[in-house]
């Protein structure tokens, strides 16, 4: 019999330890440059970058909600709730930031998410397969997926896949045995997988009514909800859920309702293609090899590099011939998660080797006519997820009694092991420097605290530079902006392109100007009552103080 101590290393530190180590393989140089170099890219990634500032910053020294901000989208200020914030790691973000520089904080959290993307999903696997090894290999499955991986880029969101697994044990435990502490738990699960990324949680519900509606007619005896205990546990996860997730999801709902959002994707524009889960994509090592079939995929790579590994997929095609010799009872209701979320993530219409076909029956469609509000989902294509980890738990499961049937030597045990970390071995992954431009230093030391417009870099660089001089923006790299801020920047926008400084400055209530450093910027008959004070010139850009008065710039030669 384990001791506690023993069964805590076995599950907790050697998954750990393994995942981490593998992680750091993968990723190689990223841990070399740990102290240096963000883990992303310079677009979504220094998004990502800013969205850990800003819930430091909210919370810390603003001390309100980070849900809405006028540090972005200035004067006007934008909801948060629409953005792809995922609040949950900037919980991480700022104990990690007192003790630790920004570069090193923001990689801890990618960290984080797949090594306890690894642990989570083993937790889940061993659940039903009872096999260490197997829970082993599964969980690496999960966290080290194609899809995973090509999302490392910079969508911090859904790199933070980790609290999907834990939810799905929480809430299978909770319908197995409904007690209060398991409605906490997966109440509190739940609430985590919404800090993280919107798409998740839906897949969360979704994955929720299908294990209860699994159960109940596995059962064939709904009257066990109505069970004093059942219906207790259940009242109690609700409630919880309702004070945290729904709060947070009705909030978003309200929000869309009278201010429409506008960046959405759409579901037509966002299906895999049939054969994307078994075509290795471009952000695999070796994808020149398959390039000419992803090729024609006419679609963002990053979402159709989701290939499930073809040793994976046939170690689950012979657990689903040997399924009655394997005494796991759950097992059909895994490949039921795996056949369902698989057809949904095609979309609503049918893609093979880029060609759109238009089909009256595809399953997207007909559940988004009965249920309108599933088009929420917007990115099928992500639903791959629920896949992978559907799959983690199947070859947990039937892997090991493919090794004992097949009667299997240790070489080819290793084998099949390399043959699949080969499978998932990731292209060389960005990593992000930017050295902060002078003009950034001298805005932080401005006395005053007024707003910027930058006419200069893109709105992601804009919010990175934010990270350094505090200071309010116009505009803003948010994922999802409402039609009044959009409206109201088309304004803003024709006074900065038409040189109107003074109403910039006195309607709007911008301090600052940063504009290129070829751009002339008087207006033609030098009358108009504006004030650029021209504060700082070099790296390509000028800063000026914005002003009431006599126009009081001189062009440069």
């Amino acid at each position: 019999m384990q001791t506690p101590a023993r069964r805590i290393g076995y599950f907790l530190f050697v998954p750990l330890i393994l995942y981490f180590a593998i992680f750091c393989l993968y990723t190689y140089p990223w841990i070399a440059r740990f102290s240096t170099h963000y883990f992303c890219d310079q677009g979504d990634g220094f998004q990502n970058v800013w969205n850990l500032w800003w819930i430091d910053w909210s919370i810390t020294v603003l001390k309100t909600h980070p849900w809405f901000t006028n540090y972005l989208h200035y004067p006007f200020g934008a909801s948060l709730l629409p953005h792809t914030l995922n609040p949950f790691n900037g919980l991480i973000y700022i104990p990690a930031v007192r003790f630790l520089n920004p570069i090193q904080s923001h990689n801890l959290v990618v960290i984080f998410s797949f090594v306890a993307g690894g642990l989570t999903a083993f937790w889940l696997a061993y659940k039903f397969s009872r096999s260490y090894l197997g829970s082993l290999v599964g969980g690496g499955i999960f966290t080290f997926s194609a899809y995973h991986f090509a999302h490392a880029i910079g969508h911090l969101q859904l790199v933070s896949l980790e609290w999907l697994p834990a939810f799905a044990l929480a809430w299978w435990l909770l319908l197995e045995s409904p007690g209060l502490r398991k409605a906490i738990l997966a109440g509190l699960m739940l609430f985590f997988v919404i800090l993280c990324d919107y798409y998740y949680f839906f897949y969360c519900v979704m994955f929720g009514l299908l294990a209860l509606a699994y159960l109940v007619f596995q059962q064939k005896d709904w009257r066990l909800l109505i069970h004093r205990h059942c219906l207790q546990a259940m009242g109690l996860f609700l409630l919880i859920s309702i004070g945290t997730s729904g709060v947070l999801a009705a909030s978003l709902l309200r929000l869309a309702k009278h201010d429409p959002l506008l960046g959405s994707h759409r579901a037509e524009e966002w299906g895999l293609d049939l054969l994307a889960p078994f075509v290795y994509g471009e952000h695999w090592r070796f994808s020149a090899l398959t390039r000419g079939i992803w090729h024609s995929w006419h679609q963002d790579r990053v979402e159709v590099t989701v290939q499930l590994g073809l040793v994976a997929l046939a170690v689950a095609a012979w657990t689903a011939w040997n399924r009655k010799r394997i005494q796991v009872r759950e097992l059909g209701f895994w490949f039921l998660v795996l056949a369902s979320f698989w057809l949904l993530s095609l979309g609503p219409q049918l893609r093979i080797l880029g060609h759109v076909y238009e089909l009256k029956f595809m399953p997207y469609d007909l559940l988004a006519r009965a249920l309108p509000f599933f088009e929420i989902s917007g990115s099928p294509n992500r639903m791959i997820v629920m896949v992978t980890l559907a799959l983690s738990v199947i070859v947990a499961t039937g892997f090991p009694l493919l090794i004992k049937r097949l009667n299997l030597p240790i070489w080819a045990i290793v084998l099949i092991v390399t043959v699949m970390a080969v499978e998932y071995w990731p292209a060389s992954l960005p990593v992000s420097q930017m050295e902060v431009p002078e003009f950034v230093n001298v805005l932080r030391n401005q006395p005053d605290r007024e707003a910027v417009i930058d006419l200069v870099h893109p709105g992601q660089v804009a919010m990175y530079f934010q990270t350094f001089h505090h200071r309010p923006i116009a505009y803003g790299y948010t994922s999802r902006v409402t039609q009044s801020i959009a409206i109201a920047e088309q304004q803003l926008t024709a006074a900065a392109q038409g040189g109107d400084y003074f109403k910039l400055c006195s309607e709007y209530g911008l301090g600052y100007l940063v504009a290129p450093a070829n751009k002339d910027l008087l207006p033609p008959d030098n009358k108009q009552p504006d004030s650029l004070n021209l504060l700082y010139q070099g790296q390509g850009v000028q800063l000026f103080k914005l002003g009431k008065g006599p126009c009081t710039l001189k062009p440069e030669d």
